[in-house]
């Protein structure tokens, strides 16, 4: 089940990690009880862990929890950490035009928009980054999934081709690029994925 979902595409052979966290050295960013490892598979994590729900079913998802925790915790564990530093506050006598706006108190943020950088544009390499498109994609060579531009030579003189990518990362699909199947996207904004697919379709 770990191979055939193409898991350690990401995660590395056994779980020992790779462009993904390790999944066999007991550190879980999430939890590590099985219900909160199921959830982190059948919703997927913010920036990389696709949602499986949907292409695997909790049938599934069960069996790939039970062989992660069967895996053996390896001697040596990495000394790199997967939990994110916090943010430094912000500090006093900040320059209001250049700064990002302050959340307002008692509202949180939930980082799924796209930052727009200095005038008013989105970085196409940060955004691809900040919502995890980059765990299974590069822009000129296969990783996990295609690259980008094969993408965009295949669908740029199709009618409709955005509307297109964009539901299938969205929602997923299956069968598109051989047995790999694309899981569904859904914690991504709709006004980040409609950036990437256009800007997807202008690679030359």
């Amino acid at each position: 089940m770990f191979t055939s979902m193409n898991c350690d595409g990401c995660h590395g052979d056994a779980g020992s990690g790779w462009v993904g966290p390790s999944l066999a050295d007991g550190r879980w960013r999430y939890g590590g009880q099985d219900e909160e490892i199921f959830e982190s598979i059948f919703y997927g994590r913010p920036k990389g862990m696709p949602a499986y729900g949907g292409v695997m079913g909790s049938e599934g998802i069960w069996m790939l929890v039970n062989y992660l925790k069967s895996l053996p915790k390896p001697d040596a564990v990495p000394t790199q950490s997967w939990i994110e530093a916090p943010r430094a506050a912000p500090q006093p006598g900040t320059n209001k035009e250049t700064s990002s706006p302050a959340a307002s108190p008692g509202v949180p943020t939930t980082g799924t928009e796209a930052i727009p950088e200095a005038g008013g544009k989105v970085n196409f390499n940060t955004l691809l980054q900040k919502d995890g498109c980059t765990a299974c994609h590069a822009i000129d060579r296969k990783v996990v999934g295609p690259a980008f531009r094969n993408i965009a030579a295949r669908y740029r003189q199709q009618s409709g081709a955005e509307q297109r990518l964009f539901e299938r990362a969205k929602s997923g699909s299956e069968g598109v690029w051989g047995n790999v199947p694309m899981p569904p996207n859904s914690a991504v904004a709709d006004k980040d994925l409609h950036i990437i697919t256009q800007q997807i379709l202008s690679l030359k």
